[in-house]
């Protein structure tokens, strides 16, 4: 039985509900999908990474659609140089030129409350010796910005210079060519899936499900008219808080475990960790 079942087959059961005559499982399943997002949330239990390039003279950039918080950030340089956060209200209170700064990126400028689908980078990257152009499919990355030879279905592209520059692809689309200051990696918590179906996976850990239970309960009983039913969906909601602060506490020793310096995490998918290791 999945876990996804199994969570609503007890919180059923606690309903007095098993023939689904008053919350279907359509209905259940709702709740369990809010109840997983609202533990995510709290607790910052799904955590992956993306790399991406910074682009010289470009300050913004998008984060990915189920983006919740950032955690860490580095160059991926030979230093590995960290990227550290600040807030829209530090940089202001510092200085008015901020925004209009270029140089070494050193800080990722981001509002809990306010970027919740962008990012801004300060410096503004400015072009180095090292500098990349970046070429979507089928090229990947070129080194270096002369004497780039490109051989396509047309003939041979050459003498790229270091503004961008446009050329025909072998699908018939406009390919841009840009310069590229250097790789970003990116750490973040993100946010679960929404379930649409019993056979869908859960994607915080099996030790969550006793919570998850709780809050389906408390949510299927919140709002009934019975003073008694509102009395075990209050008890429910305590239940679920319980749980939810053991969790979090456990959540908060695993951050401060993982942004140690020495620590390093890798990841083969979006959603476990390949391996955990420690390096001197």
């Amino acid at each position: 039985m999945s876990r996804v079942k199994s969570i609503l087959d007890k919180a059923r059961y606690q309903l007095a509900d098993p023939n689904k005559t008053r919350w279907s499982d359509e209905l259940l399943l709702s709740f369990l999908s809010e109840a997983q997002q609202d533990a995510s949330n709290q607790a910052l239990l799904l955590k992956k990474f993306f790399e991406m390039p910074l682009y010289e003279g470009v300050a913004e950039y998008d984060l990915p659609e189920d983006f919740l918080r950032l955690e860490s950030a580095w160059l991926l340089d030979d230093n590995k140089t960290p990227i550290k956060f600040k807030s829209y209200q530090e940089l202001n209170s510092t200085t008015k030129e901020w925004e209009t700064k270029v140089g070494i990126p050193s800080h990722i400028v981001y509002d809990l409350a306010k970027s919740q689908t962008r990012m801004r980078i300060y410096p503004i990257p400015e072009t180095t010796d090292r500098e990349l152009l970046l070429t979507g499919e089928p090229y990947g990355v070129i080194s270096g910005g002369d004497d780039i030879f490109i051989d396509t279905p047309y003939g041979t592209v050459s003498n790229i210079n270091s503004d961008a520059v446009k050329q025909v692809s072998k699908f018939g689309i406009i390919t841009d060519i840009y310069k590229v200051f250097n790789m970003l990696r990116i750490n973040y918590h993100y946010k679960p899936k929404e379930l649409t179906s019993l056979d869908d996976e859960l994607e915080v850990a099996p030790a969550i499900d006793k919570a998850l239970k709780h809050y389906v309960v408390f949510i299927a009983l919140r709002n009934d008219m019975d003073s008694f039913n509102r009395a075990v969906a209050n008890e429910e909601a305590n239940l679920y808080q319980r749980e939810m602060q053991s969790i979090i506490s456990d959540s908060a020793k695993d951050y401060l475990y993982d942004n140690q310096d020495t620590l390093v995490v890798r990841y083969d998918t979006g959603f476990a960790p390949a391996y955990t290791r420690r390096t001197k």
